[in-house]
C-alpha cells in the first residue's frame, strides 16, 4: 500500500513593521492630499468638527502596515500583507506563534480555531482577528506555493472565468471611463451637520448621478456614520436617483438597525460587514435577511479560513458575498465562489482617477483590473501569485527590533560615593553614552535625516532628538554585526516623544542622500526636512607610510563625499518647500584643525566637513538655510572603548589635557546638535564651528 507524502511542517514566522507610507495593507496609510484621508469623508468622528478635515486627525492610519512571512521546513516561505503595524507583531510572536511552529500547514481549520479561541478573552473583534486573518492568508500562500496552484484552485476551483469589478473613489466618470460597470462615492456629511449638511449630501450624489447618467450603477458608502432615523431620510430623499444600494449605514454592532431601515425601505438596497468580524459576527446578519450583500474583508474578519465559513452561510440564504478591497485575496475568492457576482477596486491613486496596485509598490507583479474585470488567466500563479518588490524589502523592519526590551533604558543613579572632585561620574556605564536630555519640545514635529545614527554620536543625537519631539529618519549599513544595536535604538525609541524610521544605505552612493530624503518625508507624512545631520564616518588609524590607496579612498567617499552627497540633497528640499529654510549640521571633528601621525587620510576628510558647511552657509543663506559644524574632540564610543577603557595609560593621559578632566561620551555632542537644529536657539548661528572637546584645543600647556 502506497503511503503518503510526507508534508512539510512550518518551521518558522517572521513579521515586519512596513515602514513609510502608501505600501501594504493598511489602505489608508497613504500620502497627504490622498483623497482616502482628505477629501470630504463621513467617518464616525465627523460629529466633532475638528476632525472632519481629515481621517488622519483621528487616527485612521495610525496603525499602519505589517508583513507575515511564514517559512517551511522545505524552505518555500509563504507570506501576506495587512493592518496592525507593531501591535500586529507583538501579538504574532508573543501569542499566536505558540500554535504554529512545527504544525501542518494544511491544518487551517484546526490552526485559525487555535488562535482564535486562544485570544477570545481579549479579541472576538478588530485587530486580534484582523492578526489572525493575515497569518492565515500567508498559510494559504504557502500551501499554494508548496503544491504550485492557485489559492483558487484549493478552495473549489473557478466558477467563472472573470471578475468584473467595481471602483470604489471620489470620481465617478473616471470609474466609468477606465471600464467599470459601477462607482461607489464616500457620502461626504454627517448626521450632526444638520439639515444643511443633508441637503449638501444630497445635491452631492445628484451631482455625480449627473455625471455619469441615468443608467450607470452608483453606490454610497456611509462608513458607519449614520443613524437610523438619518438613513431613512436621506434614502427617501434620493430616491429619485436610483442608487444601486446604501452601504454601512450604520455601526456594525447595530443589527436592529438595519432592520428598522429594511422595513422603512424594503426595496432599496443596504449592505454592510467590511467591520465585522468571524462566522458568529456574520451570523446574525444573515439570518436577519435585512441585508442585500454582505461585505467582509478577507484581512479583518478571520482571513480567507474564516470567509469560506461565512461564504457558505450566506449562500444558505441566498445572499451574494462581495469583499471589501483586500485585492489578490479577495479575486481569489471571488472567482472560486458561486454567490459571489462581482469584486470591488478600492482605488489607490490620489485622485482616484486611474488604477494602481492595492498594496502600492509592495509586489512586483500585483493583479490589478484592466477595462474592469480579471480572467482566471491573471490568477495562475502558486499561491496567491505575489512577488515581494526588494526596493519594498528595504522599508520592512524586523518585529526583532520592535520586541526586544532595552536592558538599559534609563541611566543608572549616580554613585555620589563615586563622585570625583570635578563633578563627573567617574566610572563609565552604557548607558552614559547615549543618555539624553529631560523632553522639553525644542524640537516638536520637526522632521530630521541623520546618517550613521544607529551608534556613537548619531545615535545619542537621534535620541536627544527624539526627546524632543522631533522624527527622526535614520541612516545605517544594515551590517549584520550591527543587528543588535539597530534593534536597541528602536527600543529606546518606543519610549520617546519623536517618531524614528529607518532606512539602509551607503552614503558613498549619490543615491542614498536623496533616497533618505524621500523616504523621511513620506514616512513622516510632510512636505518639510527641517533638520539634516551628517554624521556617517570612519576612522581607521594607521600610520603614514602605510595608507594603502584602499583605505584613502574608502575614508574621502565615505567620510567628504557622503557628507557632499546628502547635504546637497537635503538642500535642495529646504530650498524649494514652503517656507525655505532648515537646518544643515556636519559633524566635523578637532582633527579638522590639527594633524595626526595615524590620521593623514583622516584628518582631510574632517577639514573638508569643516570647509563644506562654511562654503553652505555662504550659499544656502538665502534660502534661510543654516548650515554649521560640530567639532567633537575625544569621545569615547563603543568603537573606542577597549582604547579608552576606564584607567587605561592612553585615558590618563587625554583627562591630564582636557580641562574639564573627562573624556567625551556620545551624549555631549547631542546637546550641541540640539542647539544648532533649533531656530529658537541658534536662528542667527551659521558657518560656525563648535568645538565638543572639554577644552582639550584651546589647552596648550
Amino acid at each position: 500500500m502506497a503511503s503518503v507524502k510526507a508534508f512539510p511542517t512550518i518551521k518558522s514566522i517572521r513579521s515586519f513593521v512596513i515602514g513609510g507610507v502608501g505600501s501594504g495593507g493598511d489602505y489608508h496609510n497613504v500620502k497627504g492630499g490622498h483623497w482616502l484621508i482628505d477629501s470630504p469623508i463621513s467617518t464616525p468622528c465627523s460629529r466633532w468638527e475638528k476632525y472632519r478635515a481629515s481621517r488622519t486627525s483621528w487616527g485612521i492610519n495610525v496603525l499602519g502596515s505589517f508583513f507575515v512571512e511564514i517559512e517551511a521546513t522545505d524552505g518555500t516561505v509563504g507570506f501576506a500583507t495587512g493592518f496592525g503595524g507593531p501591535p500586529a507583531c507583538w501579538l504574532v510572536h508573543q501569542h499566536f506563534e505558540r500554535f504554529l511552529i512545527g504544525e501542518d500547514p494544511r491544518n487551517t481549520n484546526h490552526l485559525f480555531e487555535q488562535m482564535y479561541r486562544a485570544s477570545m478573552f481579549y479579541g472576538r473583534k478588530g485587530l486580534p482577528v484582523a492578526v489572525i486573518s493575515v497569518i492565515d492568508l500567508a498559510l494559504w500562500d504557502l500551501l499554494g506555493k508548496i503544491r504550485g496552484e492557485p489559492v483558487y484552485k484549493l478552495i473549489g476551483g473557478n466558477t467563472k472565468d472573470r471578475i468584473d469589478f467595481y471602483c470604489t473613489g471620489p470620481d465617478p466618470p473616471a470609474a466609468k471611463e477606465m471600464g467599470f460597470w459601477g462607482a461607489k462615492v464616500p457620502l461626504p456629511y454627517c448626521p450632526d451637520e444638520g439639515h444643511v449638511g443633508l441637503k449638501k449630501n444630497v445635491e452631492f450624489l445628484r451631482k455625480h448621478r449627473e455625471s455619469v447618467g441615468p443608467d450607470f450603477p452608483l453606490m454610497v458608502d456611509c462608513y458607519m456614520s449614520l443613524n437610523v432615523p438619518y438613513t431613512i431620510e436621506i434614502a427617501k430623499a434620493c430616491q429619485d436617483l436610483n442608487i444601486n444600494w446604501w452601504e454601512e449605514c450604520l455601526s456594525p454592532d447595530d443589527t436592529d438597525g438595519f432592520e428598522q431601515i429594511k422595513r422603512a425601505h424594503p426595496t432599496v438596497k443596504f449592505t454592510t460587514g467590511e467591520h465585522e468580524y468571524s462566522r458568529y459576527g456574520f451570523r446574525k446578519l444573515i439570518e436577519g435577511r435585512n441585508l442585500d450583500i454582505i461585505q467582509p474583508d478577507v484581512m479583518w474578519l478571520g482571513g480567507m479560513t474564516e470567509l469560506l465559513r461565512v461564504a457558505a452561510m450566506a449562500s444558505a440564504y441566498d445572499i451574494p458575498v462581495v469583499p471589501h478591497a483586500s485585492g489578490p485575496y479577495s479575486y481569489h475568492f471571488v472567482i472560486s465562489q458561486p454567490n459571489t457576482p462581482f469584486q470591488e477596486y478600492l482605488a489607490n491613486s490620489p485622485d482616484g482617477k486611474s488604477v494602481l496596485p492595492v498594496f502600492g509598490d509592495l509586489f512586483l507583479d500585483e493583479p490589478i483590473p484592466t477595462n474592469g474585470f480579471l480572467t482566471a488567466a491573471d490568477l495562475d500563479k502558486p499561491g496567491f501569485g505575489l512577488t515581494l518588490n526588494p526596493a519594498a524589502r528595504a522599508k520592512l523592519i524586523p518585529s526583532a527590533y520592535l520586541l526586544t526590551i532595552p536592558t538599559n533604558p534609563l541611566p543608572p543613579p549616580v554613585n555620589e560615593e563615586r563622585k570625583e572632585a570635578n563633578g563627573v561620574n567617574g566610572h563609565h556605564v552604557e548607558g552614559d553614552l547615549y543618555f539624553t536630555m529631560a523632553p522639553t519640545n525644542l524640537l516638536l514635529n520637526k522632521t530630521a535625516i541623520i546618517t550613521g545614527g544607529t551608534t556613537g554620536i548619531g545615535r545619542a543625537i537621534t535620541l536627544a532628538f527624539l526627546a524632543q519631539g522631533c522624527n527622526v529618519a535614520v541612516n545605517h549599513l544594515a551590517l549584520p554585526s550591527d543587528s543588535h544595536h539597530l534593534s536597541s535604538l528602536l527600543s529606546e525609541a518606543a519610549a520617546l516623544p519623536g517618531k524614528i524610521a529607518h532606512l539602509p544605505g551607503d552614503v558613498r552612493d549619490p543615491a542614498t542622500g536623496p533616497a533618505l530624503v524621500q523616504f523621511a518625508l513620506e514616512t513622516f507624512q510632510t512636505s518639510r526636512l527641517d533638520i539634516c545631520v551628517s554624521n556617517a564616518g570612519i576612522c581607521a588609524f594607521s600610520p603614514f607610510l602605510d595608507i594603502t590607496q584602499d583605505l584613502f579612498e574608502k575614508t574621502v567617499r565615505t567620510n567628504l563625499d557622503g557628507a557632499f552627497y546628502l547635504v546637497q540633497a537635503a538642500a535642495r528640499q529646504m530650498a524649494s518647500q514652503e517656507p525655505k529654510g532648515g537646518s544643515i549640521i556636519g559633524i566635523s571633528s578637532i582633527s579638522a584643525l590639527v594633524g595626526g601621525a595615524e590620521q593623514a587620510h583622516y584628518t582631510p576628510t574632517k577639514a573638508g566637513v569643516l570647509s563644506l558647511m562654511q562654503s553652505a552657509a555662504c550659499a544656502l543663506g538665502r534660502y534661510n538655510i543654516r548650515a554649521n559644524a560640530i567639532l567633537p574632540g575625544t569621545v569615547r564610543t563603543q568603537l573606542n572603548e577597549e582604547d579608552l577603557k576606564e584607567g587605561g595609560e592612553k585615558v590618563k593621559y587625554m583627562e591630564g589635557r582636557i580641562p574639564l578632566g573627562r573624556v567625551g561620551t556620545p551624549r555631549d555632542v547631542a546637546g550641541p546638535a540640539v542647539f544648532l537644529a533649533c531656530e529658537e536657539l541658534s536662528g542667527y548661528v551659521t558657518g560656525a564651528q563648535l568645538l565638543v572637546d572639554g577644552g582639550l584645543f584651546v589647552n596648550l600647556q
